[in-house]
């Protein structure tokens, strides 16, 4: 009992301690500046941002997986796959 009861206390805390990833892709398009993947507990965050002064996205949408949201991204947004750049996961740069 006491064992599970360890292991347990040590899947969360490698919750918490494992970083997230994040991805960006910059576009520079009409319309379509940058585009931001963000992994978390619940999925995959695909935010895009219309313009560079854009503060916050204008559009969001979550998807199960970071392969998900690639191809999300590469087929409504026209993102290619070598575009993508790994990013700190930091709050100041989340929306």
């Amino acid at each position: 009992m006491r064992r599970q009861s360890i292991a347990s206390i040590l899947v969360v805390i490698s919750i918490f301690v494992v970083p997230f990833m994040a991805y960006i892709a910059i576009m520079n398009r009409e319309n379509l500046y940058k585009i931001l993947l963000h992994e978390r507990n619940e999925g995959v965050y695909v935010y895009v941002f219309e313009s560079a002064d854009s503060p916050y996205p204008e559009q969001d949408h979550l998807q199960d997986s970071l392969e998900q949201a690639m191809r999300f991204s590469e087929r409504y947004f026209e993102v290619p796959r070598d575009l993508w750049e790994e990013v700190p996961d930091d709050p100041s740069v989340r929306p």
